[in-house]
């Protein structure tokens, strides 16, 4: 319950800010812009693990068996 209280305190400003804030309060005026590619390779890497673990789980399943055998 502590723990659910102070998660709404610290991303509560964070959500007011970003969808409800006035023209006035915008802290951001810049165009949005892509993220650079160096910030792009670890989401995509990680989305490219996420996706090879789901079609070879039984070859990380036999590794994970022989490691607790060993």
């Amino acid at each position: 319950m502590i723990s659910s209280l102070l998660n709404a305190a610290y991303f509560l400003p964070i959500v007011y800010k970003a969808w409800f804030c006035t023209p006035e309060e915008v802290q951001y005026a810049g165009p949005i812009r892509e993220a650079p590619t160096w910030c792009l390779v670890p989401l995509l890497g990680t989305a490219a693990l996420s996706v090879g673990v789901f079609f070879y789980q039984e070859t990380l399943t036999t590794l994970a068996a022989m490691a607790a055998r060993f």
